[in-house]
């Protein structure tokens, strides 16, 4: 069965790395388009906003009311943001399908072959601005303890989604105007052509099975620059997803003594469980993130962003061997800001190892934000956890091999810590079960240095 052209444009440009792109940019429907602080969903490639945690209830934004017991996340002018102008030159981006045969930048017109398969392309008409909230862990913690209440305030309004569903925008990247192209079971003779914005006809192709394309905002004036930068072409966000089975036996203690991992049991049914439900029908890898966090711990919720992704490979970019001796600058950082995704994310994941934060409320991340916050100001990581919230955690390793000495943190090859050690220390490491790390391959790849006992 083909997927709809929504979801095989953002599976294809998700893997640039640039946020989750939506196939219906032109949000003005929802007042004043995306905004940082929207808390909604995504559904058949459109944003739709619930409400805005970061405006009081009174504001006209949130005419539409907003959930029980809300509490505004912060008003963005006492939160960090950070905007790049020209974080995306205009042109087109497309997936690693496709290639460019010929194109003219300045009429914005070109050809494109594609070799087989699924493809996507879209054509940025103008620079595009990227603006992103910072406080990811604040953001975090906000919707652990609030997404019951926005999940109930939507099915209260009739909105169909299910909780992990609903997301917080942290982030936009906006443009002026935009054209979008998904191709399905394409041959290998594909070509595809862009005739302009102000075409009667603007996309065309040949040799395809299945061929979609779309443009906007539509407008009077063709002329680009009196046109608001409103389209929003990539969402970065956070989402939530909680365990579907908790069993009541492996509730997470923050015990000062070491714990043995319970027993696995196909027939618990004394737990916790999750609604069973389905997300809005878009696909997003940073599920991935959050199954790999639930396989390894024993959290009770699993929370991620699609920043979480693209910052981690990063990591591995700089673990490469031609890169563990170059000296870590911000124009180093500004190369690496637009690292394409991989195409098999599990496999990523288990070879990379990230560290899992998990707090004492049970909740796990990923810990990436401090390492990489403190990559760009040239500094060191090391393990002790900054937090904005006022919550405790521990840092989890993923462990190959009990004998095997772990890095402390990607970013400091040098420094190591015995295995004994961390179990004593972290209760993360003794609620992994030995099955999920006999299944890990034996060595850390790109997660940092290894050494024999």
């Amino acid at each position: 069965m083909t997927s709809p052209a929504h979801s095989i444009y953002a599976e294809e440009l998700f893997k640039l790395g640039h946020g989750y792109p939506l196939w219906f940019p032109d949000c003005r429907r929802e007042t004043n388009g995306v905004m940082i602080g929207d808390i909604g969903y995504i559904d058949q490639g459109s944003f739709h906003r619930l409400f805005n945690a970061t405006l009081d209830k009174s504001n006209p934004i949130n005419a539409l009311g907003v959930p029980e017991d809300f509490q505004v996340f912060a008003e963005l002018g006492d939160v960090a943001t950070v905007c790049t102008p020209d974080a995306l030159p205009r042109g087109p981006l497309y997936s690693r399908t496709i290639m460019p045969i010929d194109f003219h930048s300045d009429t914005l017109t070109g050809r494109f072959s594609c070799s087989g398969g699924n493809g996507a392309l879209l054509i940025v008409g103008s620079p595009a601005t990227r603006e992103q909230l910072t406080h990811i862990r604040r953001i975090k913690n906000y919707m652990f303890k609030n997404q019951a209440h926005w999940l109930d305030f939507a099915q209260d309004r009739g909105r169909e989604v299910c909780a992990e569903g609903i997301i917080f925008v942290r982030g936009w990247v906006k443009t002026t105007r935009w054209a979008v192209a998904a191709l399905t079971e394409g041959g290998e003779n594909v070509e595809l052509s862009f005739h302009g914005f102000e075409a009667d006809a603007p996309f065309s192709a040949t040799n395809y099975s299945s061929f979609y394309h779309h443009t906007g905002p539509r407008q009077e004036t063709p002329q680009v620059d009196t046109v608001a930068a409103d389209q929003c072409i990539f969402v970065h966000y956070c989402k939530l997803k909680r365990r579907r089975f908790i069993p009541n036996s492996w509730k997470l203690q923050a015990a000062a003594e070491p714990q043995d991992p319970p027993p696995s049991s196909d027939d618990e049914t004394n737990g916790t469980q999750e609604s069973q439900c389905t997300s809005s029908g878009w696909s997003d890898p940073v599920d991935y993130i959050l199954e790999y966090i639930f396989q390894y711990t024993l959290a009770e919720a699993a929370i991620a962003s699609d920043t979480d992704l693209s910052d981690l490979c990063k990591v591995g970019n700089l673990e490469q061997p031609q890169a563990r001796h170059v000296t870590v600058t911000h124009a180093n950082i500004l190369q690496l800001a637009n690292c394409p995704l991989p195409e098999d994310i599990p496999d990523f994941l288990r070879r990379m190892r990230p560290q899992i934060e998990l707090t004492q409320e049970g909740v796990g991340m990923l810990s990436l934000d401090d390492s990489i916050t403190d990559l760009k100001n040239n500094g060191v990581a090391g393990t002790t956890e900054k937090r904005d919230d006022g919550c405790l955690s521990s840092l989890c390793m993923i462990p190959s091999n009990k004998n095997l000495h772990l890095t402390v943190d990607p970013w400091t090859p040098h420094l190591s810590i015995a295995m004994s050690s961390l179990v004593s220390q972290s209760i993360c490491i003794r609620s992994v079960p030995q099955d999920h790390v006999a299944s890990l391959p034996p060595t850390l790849d790109s997660c940092g240095a290894v050494s024999q006992d």
